[in-house]
């Protein structure tokens, strides 16, 4: 799916739809690019279950875990990883029944296009 959003409230909106549409367990990627708001739609997404949540960019540490309860939020960053290194961050080990893991970067190759 593609979306188009040009203000924070159409994309804590978005996030809101996203909330009401996933049945978990579910792995998505986030695609777009550098600055696009990827990061922006997963802090929505996140703070729709903790208003005070800080949620930071996964660029560095590759992978945030956000655990509440009747879901657990693995936003994985694959900016820095090579196509071949992504299988090494083991997102398998975090998968469980109420899991939703959000990807950034999940096609590494389109950084700059």
């Amino acid at each position: 799916m593609k979306f188009t959003v040009q203000t924070e409230h159409q994309m804590a909106a978005l996030a809101h739809k996203f909330s009401e549409a996933i049945i978990l367990p579910l792995i998505v990627g986030v695609n777009g690019y550098l600055g696009v708001g990827k990061t922006a739609f997963i802090r929505s997404f996140i703070k729709l279950y903790n208003k005070d949540e800080k949620v930071k960019s996964p660029t560095f540490s590759l992978v945030e875990e956000y655990i509440y309860d009747k879901i657990s939020i693995i936003h994985a960053d694959l900016y820095r990883i090579k196509k071949n290194e992504k299988y090494y961050l083991n997102l398998e080990d975090y998968q469980s029944k109420n899991s939703l893991i959000l990807i950034e970067w999940i096609n590494n190759d389109q950084k700059f296009m």
